[in-house]
């Protein structure tokens, strides 16, 4: 007497452990492309910021200097003020 049995791989047991682990497999490898693209977005946002700053410190610089120059022209009008009243008052 010979016994026939045929394994079935298919069950739904084995389904539904082949379903759960590319389901696992899936959440890992969004979870970890979602915290690529924030980390990506964070910084692209900190770099949009350094530039932002980095512009703000040029334009502060030019101000600097412009008020400089615009102080030592004040200045010299004061010296030449100066001057010529004392001119004035020695004739």
């Amino acid at each position: 007497m010979s016994t026939d049995r045929s394994v079935k791989w298919i069950t739904p047991s084995a389904i539904a452990t082949i379903v759960g682990w590319a389901l696992t497999l899936v959440v890992f490898v969004w979870n970890f492309s979602a915290q690529s693209a924030e980390f990506d977005f964070r910084i692209q946002n900190l770099e949009e910021k350094n530039e932002m700053l980095e512009q703000r410190m040029k334009d502060a610089d030019q101000l600097r200097t412009t008020i400089q120059t615009q102080l030592a022209e004040i200045k010299t009008d004061l010296i030449w003020i100066r001057n010529e009243l004392a001119t004035r008052k020695d004739n």
